[in-house]
């Protein structure tokens, strides 16, 4: 070893060559080799033999994008802007534009790296466009980050593309994981029922606090005032005014159009004489009637739209394939499809991008929110925020079901309340099982196994 270089920065033997290995960080990975072949006997080296490789240089392209244009910043390894800051419009012809540009500047596609920010769903059709080059989709929280450790106030398209850019370069990037087909059809199918079902929520809201004023004696007598009878009268009948009308043989005859309703000729009798002693004032009646049919006829509109997805996720989820992974987790007592299908389109079958359960559990946001500042500590901390909504609101409503229908999760959730926490803090740690089951099932293959799961470790997991 006496006979080589002293310079030399790393150093690595095979049994009869060694190599020399520059790095040189300011220029990016640039290897020199230099190749010594030695004696199999005393393995000293006879003579050297120098090759230098080409210098592997890397540049940084940083997309801002909007709706209508898209704004790009390109770095090369020591941070400096190969060319002025390009801005082209959100079109074919704009994507074309981006990948002339680049081949102007003599890049190649292996010394590339491209970053996209996830405004929306603004970044999919460049990302799909760019097939072959090497594109980073980032998190929006990853990059609001960066800017402010950059200290920049200033907040353009063009300083955004330059952030994105310096993001790159710092090799401090994560990536944000772009699903595969299947598992976006499901994931946009679980987000618009989520928000049809808090459109239907709000609905209904607006729906018993009209109700409660026009007619406040109904629910005294129809305690599901929106279901599908109750509906189709209220909406001939909105008001205590227009109830007070009615004759109870019409009421009846509308209820028998509709087969296995309890809706009797007392009922009726009784609804019309509680109109008619309504404490309702009367004022503005004919449109408060036509505002409570509008909103009734959007509840049943959604009603109908929510059950059309979740008729073509139960034909999504229902694979042949006994080791599918929704054919595994479905197997979960208390965990059905609607779970199922926002597990698999927020997170998707392979989890081996997670390191552990909790690495999972966080990406979810199923933790608290931890705030303490010197002695004082938050003692009742909400859940997290961050996180795919949709997925959570479908683990609260598994973890509740899981209570009926799976005696292990129930006796969990009952050990929590023995041990002092609140029910909700309980349904919490049901959840976060649930989501650690889910994920061992997907990583490691595995069926649901009860006695495996529950007994095989003596202490649970606890949310801290």
């Amino acid at each position: 070893m006496d006979h080589l270089p002293k310079d030399c920065p790393f150093l690595y033997s095979s049994s009869i060559n060694i190599y020399l290995v520059c790095y040189e960080p300011k220029k990016g990975i640039v290897y020199q080799i230099t190749q010594a072949m030695c004696s199999i006997r005393t393995r000293k080296p006879v003579f050297f033999q120098s090759k230098t490789l080409k210098e592997v240089l890397m540049y940084y392209l940083g997309i801002d994008i909007s709706k209508k244009s898209f704004t790009v910043s390109v770095l090369n390894e020591e941070g400096e802007a190969i060319t002025k800051f390009l801005t082209f419009p959100c079109t074919g012809k704009g994507f074309e534009k981006l990948v002339d540009k680049i081949s102007s500047l003599k890049l190649k596609k292996s010394e590339v790296i491209i970053g996209i920010e996830a405004t929306g769903n603004l970044w999919e059709n460049l990302y799909s466009f760019l097939e072959g080059y090497k594109v980073i989709i980032l998190n929006p929280y990853q990059t609001r980050k960066y800017h402010q450790v950059l200290s920049k106030k200033a907040k353009t398209d063009k300083v955004d593309a330059l952030v994105i850019a310096g993001l790159l370069r710092s090799k401090e990037a994560l990536a944000s994981y772009v699903p595969e087909e299947e598992v976006q059809v499901l994931r946009e199918l679980v987000r618009l029922r989520h928000h049809l079902q808090k459109d239907k929520k709000n609905y209904l809201r607006k729906a018993y606090s009209l109700l409660n004023l026009v007619f406040p004696e109904y629910t005294d007598f129809v305690k599901s005032p929106f279901k599908k009878v109750s509906s189709m009268i209220l909406k001939k009948y909105p008001t205590a005014i227009h109830m007070a009308r009615a004759r109870r043989t019409d009421l009846v005859k509308m209820a028998r159009r509709i087969k296995g309703n309890n809706y009797s000729s007392e009922l009726a009798e009784k609804l019309i004489e509680a109109a008619k002693e309504s404490i309702y004032s009367g004022k503005a009646s004919e449109v408060r009637g036509m505002a409570l049919r509008i909103i009734i006829d959007q509840i049943e509109s959604l009603r109908n739209k929510i059950k059309e997805i979740e008729d073509k996720i139960e034909e999504i989820l229902s694979s042949d394939e006994p080791s599918s992974p929704q054919k595994r987790l479905l197997k979960i007592s208390g965990v059905g499809p609607k779970t199922v299908a926002a597990f698999l389109g927020e997170v998707g079958g392979d989890v081996s991008r997670f390191s552990s359960a909790n690495k999972l559990i966080g990406f979810i946001g199923w933790h608290p929110r931890i705030s303490e500042s010197g002695e004082k500590k938050n003692l009742h901390p909400k859940m997290s925020k961050r996180g795919p909504s949709a997925l959570r609101a479908s683990l609260y409503m598994a973890a509740v079901a899981s209570l009926k229908h799976n005696p292990y999760l129930r006796s969990l959730y009952h050990r929590k309340i023995s041990e002092g926490k609140e029910s909700k803090q309980a349904l919490i740690c049901v959840g976060k099982k649930i989501i650690s089951i889910m994920y061992s099932m997907l990583k490691y293959e595995a069926d649901y196994d009860p006695q495996r799961i529950f007994f095989q470790f003596e202490k649970e997991p606890t949310l801290t």
